[in-house]
């Protein structure tokens, strides 16, 4: 039997006999504290696994944001060309635009000189459309004559030399033979301008004269925002005919 008298004897017997250190370890050491090192080991295998398999994602993640990187350039690239090309379609849209404007102004005078000339030759079909017989025809001397009236003093001096310009201002008589006048505006669709246009220069004539003026269009065709003035009666409506293009009057 071994006998352990000193630190130096157990110390010896531990290291020379592999049962009781065994015995004495589980003695002295706890479940936790002696599976320890294969828990660490466990652990970290684990650790330098999840570390692998985060470095996998990072240079995943790398490649991915090259991808990203490469798409934003592209992207960009491709929104700087837009930008360029939206500027040249703007441009050429302005241009046609602009030929449009052009070439529909061209048509509205041509038919509007047409409408003009129709109206010049049928002065008297219109003051017998409208109840009355032609007297005359103004002319523009006439009507500038007209401003000579003290009440033209107070209007304003663009409104007179529009009025001036009238389209065509009719003497007419009524059947007991007063005398009256029509303000005619001319246009091959008549709209809100042509009928402010009559409504005023009748209002002038009434001022100058004394005597009852009718405002008045011909057209070939209405706006739509008139209609209700010539329902009402309030401007008188020459239905001219539609030559230009075929289409019927409204």
């Amino acid at each position: 039997m071994t006998t352990i008298n000193t630190s130096e004897d157990l110390l010896r017997l531990l290291r020379e006999d592999p049962e009781f250190y065994e015995q004495a370890r589980r003695l002295i050491l706890t479940d936790e504290l002696i599976t320890l090192p294969e828990r660490f080991a466990t652990f970290a295998a684990r650790v330098d696994d999840f570390i692998a398999k985060q470095e996998q994602f990072n240079d995943e993640q790398r490649q991915f944001n090259q991808r990203v990187d490469g798409f934003i350039t592209q992207q960009e690239q491709f929104n700087e060309e837009q930008r360029g090309f939206n500027e040249e379609q703007r441009q050429f849209n302005q241009r046609v635009d602009s030929r449009f404007d052009r070439m529909e102004r061209d048509l509205s005078h041509f038919k509007n000189r047409f409408s003009e000339s129709q109206v010049a030759d049928e002065a008297f079909t219109i003051a017998m459309a409208m109840g009355f017989t032609l007297t005359r025809v103004l002319s523009n001397s006439d009507l500038v004559q007209m401003t000579q009236h003290p009440a033209a003093q107070q209007m304003l001096q663009n409104d007179l030399i529009s009025f001036t310009r009238a389209d065509l201002v009719l003497e007419v008589s009524d059947e007991q033979g007063n005398h009256q006048f029509i303000a005619v505006e001319i246009s091959h669709t008549a709209d809100r301008r042509d009928t402010d246009r009559a409504q005023r220069n009748a209002d002038y004539i009434t001022r100058f004269t004394g005597q009852p003026a009718h405002a008045a269009v011909a057209s070939a065709r209405n706006d739509n925002n008139i209609q209700g003035l010539i329902d009402d009666g309030a401007v008188r409506w020459y239905p001219l005919e539609d030559d230009t293009d075929g289409a019927e009057t409204q």
